[in-house]
């Protein structure tokens, strides 16, 4: 599952040169897009270190450990894990993780399997699980090949929070503390992750914020109530500073909640993520993860058997526009699986009110929308496109 390669990828090799060279100060990045237009931003090599030690105490850093890279060293979670290396003089070993038998290697540096000890992995959330369920398979104990996991560049699915919470083959291990999970919540802008949250053995749902960075809110824009019994002042758009931010304010896109300890944040999703539907302001990440969730853990319900397709492939929501309540919520689906729903008059088949046991009727998706399969990547990472979309059919509104 894990291989060892024989030579540096190519964007690993030329960060490596970059970082090396301390003439070089300033550094350039290219944020994922996965919200909005990608765009490069500049760091100076000091925001990038204090980024890099900022989570020091929690993780353990600590001179002479190994750190696997199995991230793609183009983004920020891949570059970070470089910085790490040579900030804390650790060995860095570079690794292929194969999500699946088939999977080709995506170059021809993979060699033998890796079996060694690793003091800190990063992966994002789809890897992690692949990984875990691999070792749960083959009886391997965690502890004998990891010492921190951190996963980044994604919230956390629904299915690995199932295999944390309720499906973990390695209970045992939960009175033990050599094997650790964390998230971290970051972006390129902090450079990576500015908190973290615990997820085994014990399973945290808020962040710590880190050493050295103060989080405030700020209200969050047109904020209007919204089902839940909730004030608006209860969450805000999160404003970051600390050495990361060069001690300047960052205005993020982020939207939280004061979690139960101090200095803890409950995340609950991007402003630009939102639709305004009726005087409602819906989180689409919030909405997501209760339909994750309940896809998941109710699947066998009549109430969402029509539904079951999302199961079997990628999918997103987007704000669709209304001449009456200004935006609906769209579910978003590739064009070659709506084609198939679309034959079958599965399309016809589908109720909005089927969500009712789990979302408010302003929540239920009242559309499906065509969007290319070239949104979702091997990682996990959505880009988010509203319909209609040129070229493509028109969404189906549902009854």
């Amino acid at each position: 599952m894990l291989y060892r390669l024989k030579a540096w990828p190519k964007a690993a090799e030329e960060f490596l040169k970059e970082w090396d060279n301390h003439e070089i100060q300033l550094f350039t990045f290219q944020t994922s897009g996965t919200t909005g237009p990608s765009k490069c931003i500049t760091l100076s090599r000091r925001q990038i270190i204090a980024a890099a030690s900022c989570s020091e105490s929690q993780l353990g850093w600590q001179e002479g450990q190994r750190i696997g890279m199995a991230l793609n060293a183009a983004g920020i979670g891949g570059k970070m894990s470089i910085v790490r290396s040579r900030y804390y003089n650790i060995e860095i070993i570079p690794l292929e993780l194969r999500l699946n038998d088939d999977y080709k290697s995506s170059g021809s540096f993979a060699s033998e399997a890796w079996t060694e000890y690793l003091d800190h992995l990063s992966l994002v959330p789809v890897q992690a699980l692949t990984l875990l369920r691999y070792w749960a398979k083959h009886k391997v104990d965690p502890s004998t090949r990891l010492g921190t996991l951190l996963l980044g560049g994604g919230p956390l699915p629904a299915d690995l929070e199932q295999f944390l919470r309720k499906d973990w083959p390695w209970n045992e291990l939960r009175s033990q503390t050599t094997f650790r999970i964390f998230q971290g919540l970051g972006m390129t802008e902090t450079a990576g992750h500015f908190a973290l949250r615990n997820l085994f053995p014990v399973f945290e749902t808020a962040y710590t914020v880190l050493p050295g960075i103060d989080c405030r809110l700020a209200p969050v824009h047109d904020e209007s109530p919204t089902d839940k019994d909730e004030s608006p002042t209860d969450r805000g758009e999160l404003i970051i500073t600390g050495p990361v931010t060069n001690h300047q304010p960052l205005t993020t896109r982020e939207i939280v909640r004061m979690g139960p300890q101090p200095s803890q944040i409950e995340w609950l999703g991007r402003a630009d993520l939102v639709i305004q539907s009726g005087g409602h302001t819906l989180l689409i990440d919030e909405i997501e993860e209760h339909m994750r969730a309940a896809l998941h853990e109710a699947s066998g319900l009549l109430s969402l058997g029509s539904w079951n397709f999302m199961a079997q492939t990628n999918w997103y929501l987007a704000p669709l526009a209304d001449p009456i309540w200004g935006e609906r919520v769209a579910l978003c689906i590739p064009i070659e699986t709506y084609e198939i729903l679309a034959k079958s008059s599965e399309l016809a088949s589908l109720k909005p009110a089927d969500w009712s046991p789990f979302l408010p009727p302003s929540s239920w998706p009242r559309a499906i929308a065509p969007v290319p399969q070239n949104c979702f990547n091997q990682a996990g990472k959505i880009i988010r496109l509203s319909p209609p979309l040129p070229n493509l059919a028109e969404p189906f509104t549902l009854g």
